[in-house]
């Protein structure tokens, strides 16, 4: 059952999850519409614009020129998801003229609306069971960022700084890393989960909401300079070192390490788009796609064991099946031994799991139509999708590190890079120990 529904000012609580745009449109952002959106892709478009006719508002505000000389931006801001650095659009140490097109780390800032914070100290919180709270914040398209903590600017709202002073903090997030958050949260919500649990084991106390995840990042935040509280002069720390990415406090830096053999490699994967793409996902997973064998289905050669519980499986009330399969979700990190295929479950029980973003839900963008594609590119009429050896795939995609340049089986960095960014998310806890910065 959903949890109840609470409210608080002017702050509503009733947007179905859906998926969200990828691409940032428009450079002004039109008035937030008065009433609750339905949608949540209508309700970032309305934060951020469309791409229809440009116009301003009836005071804007003044936005820097990034085309004079002294418009320069070397002081980093990273990303709270993915650690790797919000660039600005004005000339940089790692790009030698000002950013006319639009790149995936240029950022944008959330900030939770007012009274965000008293909300959540509403029982009810703790879990998100089927409810979506991106109503909450606002998501805020920055025209301009010249770099650190108080360099972007709006038209709509003119300077914005990332200040721990402020309760509802301006937080930097990159729009594809915010897209894979929401997918993350639509997942979790699909269990209930306390968020508050501290007892540290396993599953327990995950974010399952982007309410859930502002609290951590904030909180993160206020602590990464503590005591000092302000105007944040160094990148929001994370306690697991945001699992590798290359972290500096200044562009110069970067721009070296990007150059060097020691962090060429690094920073190449956490600079790789892990926005969807359902083509280039589908081409990656299906190029080690084999075909089913018929011995494979032969019951003579599976345990008998085996086809007992297959058999108790399919007698079962659907409501304990299903408690059954949850349990297998997410399906990761196997152990050597379950690399192997029982047959249990028939082909297309996993092939759907799959496609569905329920056994591996960092390939959420795979779909029917992606994965005939690919299929027809790789194989022709040799192998189509009803003849895949769906859980031979399943299970070598769950292995605890599918990209390892051995034993993995998958090629692809912007797949790496969101498997990354989906472990941090994962991961996050309330109250993990900081990193204090050096």
């Amino acid at each position: 059952m959903a949890h109840p529904h609470h409210m608080f000012a002017n702050i509503n609580n009733t947007t179905p999850a859906v998926n969200l745009p990828i691409q940032l449109a428009g450079t002004v952002p039109p008035p937030v519409p008065s009433q609750p959106l339905t949608n949540p892709s209508s309700l970032i478009l309305a934060h951020l614009g469309s791409s229809g006719p440009r116009y301003l508002p009836t005071q804007p505000h003044q936005i820097p020129n990034p085309y004079i000389s002294t418009a320069t931006a070397n002081d980093v801001v990273v990303c709270v998801v993915c650690g790797n650095i919000c660039r600005p659009n004005v000339r940089t140490a790692i790009d030698a003229s000002p950013r006319i097109h639009y790149h995936w780390t240029e950022p944008v800032l959330i900030k939770a609306k007012p009274g965000f914070f008293e909300w959540c100290k509403e029982p009810f919180t703790s879990g998100a069971y089927r409810r979506n709270d991106i109503g909450h914040f606002n998501i805020i398209h920055v025209e301009q960022f010249i770099g650190g903590s108080a360099g972007f600017f709006n038209r709509s709202r003119g300077q914005m700084a990332i200040n721990s002073l402020d309760e509802e903090m301006y937080l930097p997030i990159h729009m594809p890393c915010l897209e894979l958050a929401l997918a993350f949260c639509r997942y979790q919500s699909r269990f209930d989960i306390n968020f508050r649990d501290n007892t540290h084991k396993k599953g327990l106390g995950e974010p399952s909401s982007l309410a859930h995840l502002y609290e951590i990042w904030t909180k993160r935040a206020w602590m990464t300079e503590a005591p000092y509280r302000g105007l944040l002069r160094v990148p929001i720390l994370d306690p697991r070192r945001y699992l590798g990415a290359y972290t500096c406090r200044d562009l110069i830096g970067f721009s070296r390490a990007r150059n060097s053999e020691e962090w060429q490699r690094v920073i190449q994967l956490q600079e790789s788009d892990p926005s969807a793409d359902p083509f280039a996902t589908a081409r990656a997973v299906m190029a080690r796609a084999e075909k089913l064998k018929v011995s494979d289905l032969d019951d003579s050669k599976v345990p008998d064991e085996l086809i007992e519980l297959r058999a108790r499986l399919t007698t079962m009330p659907p409501e304990i099946r299903n408690l059954v399969e949850d349990a297998m979700e997410p399906f990761d990190d196997l152990s050597i031994m379950e690399f192997t295929c029982t047959r249990v479950y028939c082909p297309e029980w996993w092939r759907d799991k799959l496609i569905q973003g329920h056994l591996i839900p960092w390939l959420h963008d795979l779909t029917i139509d992606s994965i005939q594609a690919a299929l027809r590119e790789k194989h022709g009429a040799d192998l189509n999708i009803d003849l895949v050896d769906w859980e031979k795939l399943c299970r070598l995609l769950a292995q605890p590190n599918p990209f390892d340049t051995d034993t993995g089986v998958l090629r692809c960095p912007r797949l790496h890079n969101r498997r990354r960014i989906w472990k941090l998310l994962s991961g996050s806890r309330l109250g993990h120990v900081m990193i204090r910065n050096s």
